[in-house]
């Protein structure tokens, strides 16, 4: 294969010449064939030049979508607490509801995604939340009620000692008095 530069002819000039050599046409015929068009590759469009304030705004961006995943987990996870200790969901409260952060972050994560070409996580819904939180829950119940079953059988297998049964041992002090 020969490849034939010249110092004052520009890249897709010198990608039709090769062309031309290699496969052995003139230089008109390898400009109008297809081949030679589809197998050119322009040097240095494929990265995207992004200025240093859209750099910083993306950044921010990030930040922000950061904080919103945060707030979110935050927030599920205050619920769930809340659930268990009261019983009950909690109240409607002046706060945002995890569903205005889930929200905010789906929008800032798809623009974020059209402007880096990068993928975000994710975040998982309530109700997903909720069943891990429950499938969680039962696992601790179980692993509890081994726990005490386990104690249970330890403590039957263990030998009784009198002094279980002799009930509180008095000495007395030399000054006469018992303790």
């Amino acid at each position: 294969m020969y490849i034939i530069m010249s110092k004052k002819s520009n890249p897709w000039v010198n990608h039709v010449r090769n062309f031309a050599k290699t496969h052995n046409i003139s230089y008109g015929c390898a400009i109008s064939n297809p081949d030679c068009k589809s197998s050119y590759h322009k040097i240095g469009t494929s990265t995207k030049k992004v200025s240093i304030a859209d750099n910083k705004k993306i950044n921010d961006e990030e930040e922000d979508l950061k904080y919103y995943e945060k707030t979110y987990n935050n927030v599920l996870l205050s619920n769930a607490i809340s659930n268990a200790v009261t019983g009950r969901p909690p109240k409607n409260t002046k706060f945002e509801t995890p569903n205005s952060y889930l929200v905010k972050y789906n929008l800032l994560k798809n623009q974020l995604e059209k402007k880096t070409g990068k993928t975000y996580p994710t975040l998982q819904s309530e109700t997903d939340f909720k069943k891990q939180n429950k499938k969680a829950e039962k696992q601790m119940l179980k692993a509890d009620k081994e726990k005490e079953n386990i104690r249970l059988k330890e403590t039957a297998n263990r030998p009784i000692e009198p002094s279980h049964f002799a009930g509180i041992i008095r000495k007395k002090k030399p000054s006469g008095l018992i303790y």
